[in-house]
């Protein structure tokens, strides 16, 4: 069968399948990954596809409907967000009425979470297939193909004679060996210069290691809606063998980011992925998602020997309370030893900040500046709270009356910027929006931070490809204003 599946287009470099959906102010642009996988998935499975990323090429509506029209698939799979639901299932819509005989499906977190909600507001919808979705889209597809039944299908849900029909839920894909690598895709697929991230080297390519997470924050959206709680992974001969296609196949690549949540929950299984690619000698530099948890120096010096240039650490507030809230499970002492062992490592760390959590006031904003200050990451950003469906933190404001609005087109400005969607009391929304600015603001324009960033470019030159890109979206961003 032929199978399209489309990032449709939205605001300018919209991240659809980023943690926080919403266009960057800086230059971030997140890869397609889920899109990624199930392609090479269904092209293992002998499906011809085509792998559309409208954000990246600037593709307009007119244009996805041309290019989709003319590949005539069977079924189109259509990646969605809460964020650009509307828009998502209205492209929906039109992809169907431009190829009425093929089958429609739509994928992502926002519709795992509402299928029924989905199906009914998106008339040009077949199916919504729930949670992960690379290893059911070949059954699907293997069904519609061969006249097959629906019910065999697991996490599918339909409309028939007004009623939602649903099959039970997929279970979790546990083989991810199995999985093509996501640079395969990308090289066949799309085009590797279109993404950039503002604290990774330029090209870069994301992948994960593993699947799941242990962890229990109220606001994070991959482990509640899609992935689920329990971390599984890849073995040690697949890392390594997607190591050597890079090292072989695309040598242009600067740097890996391995984009699992939970990539240093087994610090054994680290040493042991670091010991084997010293070995081998791959040089790619990488940087990884790590809990800002880790004093072992000894371990972040092997990490950095290894090739890794940076951590991504989830810091979220400097709010000993907050962090309480959110069930974090880290204290401000144990991110300031993490941060120095990182430092002593030699490893750069990019810090996130999130303003808006359960308890959020001018104080904990104060505090959170103030740990900013204190932790010293070579990179920030700091981000508004987006409770998104299916999350506890959605849950939690929408039934204490923190909620300023269901309504999906409102969670995102024109621009595709977030909007404040919990409001605290007197702390307003455009108390909110000062407080990020004011943080970014005082943290960047330091001196020391200036110093530090130069410091690195002469060592680097690489780096300041990075700083540049990343430094003129922030100075718009600085001259706009809150």
């Amino acid at each position: 069968m032929k199978v399209c599946l489309v990032n449709p287009p939205f605001t300018e470099r919209f991240c659809r399948s980023a943690r926080w959906q919403a266009s960057s102010k800086g230059t971030a642009l997140w890869m397609p990954i889920w899109l990624i996988y199930a392609t090479g998935v269904l092209e293992q499975a002998g499906h011809v596809c085509r792998l559309i990323d409208s954000p990246a090429r600037r593709q307009s509506r007119r244009e996805l409907i041309e290019e989709v029209r003319r590949f005539e698939p069977g079924l189109t799979v259509i990646y969605t967000a809460t964020t650009s639901i509307h828009n998502d299932l209205e492209i929906a819509g039109l992809l169907k009425q431009a190829r009425p005989e093929a089958k429609t499906a739509a994928v992502g977190p926002h519709v795992s979470v509402l299928p029924e909600e989905s199906l009914r507001i998106g008339p040009g919808l077949d199916f919504v297939i729930r949670r992960e979705f690379d290893h059911v889209l070949p059954r699907l597809a293997d069904c519609l193909e061969n006249n097959g039944r629906l019910e065999d299908v697991p996490g599918l849900s339909w409309l028939e004679d007004g009623a939602c029909r649903q099959t039970g839920e997929a279970l979790p894909l546990r083989d991810l060996d199995a999985l093509p690598f996501s640079i395969q895709v990308i090289e066949k697929h799309l085009d590797i210069y279109d993404y950039r991230m503002d604290y990774l080297l330029y090209p870069w390519v994301q992948t994960y290691f593993g699947r799941g997470c242990a962890g229990r924050c109220v606001f994070c959206l991959w482990p509640q809606t899609f992935l689920g709680h329990t971390y599984r992974t890849r073995g040690l001969d697949s890392l390594m063998a997607e190591l050597e296609y890079l090292d072989r196949r695309a040598p242009h690549v600067r740097e890996l980011m391995i984009d699992d949540d939970s990539f240093t929950r087994d610090t054994d299984r680290v040493a042991r992925f670091c010991e084997q690619k010293l070995t081998k000698g791959y040089d790619l530099r990488w940087t990884a998602n790590v809990r800002p948890t880790i004093r072992d120096v000894a371990f972040l010096k092997l990490m950095k020997r290894a090739g890794c240039r940076a951590v991504v650490a989830g810091y979220e507030s400097g709010s000993p309370e907050i962090l309480k809230r959110i069930r974090k499970g880290i204290t401000l002492d144990r991110m300031e030893d993490f941060a120095r062992a990182c430092r002593e490592a030699g490893l750069q760390v990019h810090g996130d900040f999130i303003i808006g959590l359960p308890g959020e006031n001018r104080k904990t904003v104060v505090e959170t500046l103030e740990a900013a200050l204190k932790l010293k990451p070579d990179t920030m950003q700091v981000s508004l709270a987006l409770p998104l469906p299916g999350t506890e933190f959605y849950r939690w404001a929408k039934e204490n009356g923190h909620l300023k609005t269901e309504d999906y087109s409102r969670f995102l400005d024109e621009n595709g910027a977030q909007n404040v969607l919990v409001e605290y009391g007197d702390f307003s929304e455009a108390d909110m929006k000062q407080a990020m600015y004011r943080i970014l603001r005082r943290y960047y324009l330091r001196p020391g931070y200036i110093a530090g960033a130069l410091g690195r470019i002469a060592r680097d030159p690489h780096e300041a490809v990075k700083f540049w890109h990343a430094g003129l979206r922030f100075a718009r961003y600085l001259v706009k204003g809150p």
